[in-house]
């Protein structure tokens, strides 16, 4: 299985702020946006994309490995996922942090 920035297009970015990929334990949801897509009409080809999440998350400086303290180094990071066909949202609440590990099926 690969590791899970490789899964993400332009996480360098990511990488570059936090060292590695970060942690997302604790990571605070802003956004949550499904968009099941334009199909176009015809024959099916590539140009179809399946429905796609887009997620904001708030990734705390202070939650990551190593972390010394909390220099207020928080990034706010748009996630995009496509060909999403399974998702499940639990405790959606006033704050919506992510306990546990972030995951995603390649």
């Amino acid at each position: 299985m690969p590791d899970a920035a490789s899964l993400f297009d332009e996480n360098q970015i990511l990488t570059y702020i936090f060292g590695e990929w970060p942690s997302f334990h604790d990571a605070e949801v802003i956004d949550v946006h499904l968009w099941r897509v334009d199909v176009k009409p015809g024959d099916w080809d590539d140009s179809n994309v399946f429905p796609v999440l887009t997620v904001k998350v708030r990734i705390l400086e202070a939650t990551q490995p190593g972390a010394t303290g909390d220099s207020g180094r928080d990034v706010l990071a748009t996630l995009r996922f496509h060909d999403v066909d399974n998702v499940s949202i639990d405790g959606f609440n006033h704050q919506n942090a992510i306990f546990g590990d972030f995951y995603c099926a390649a």
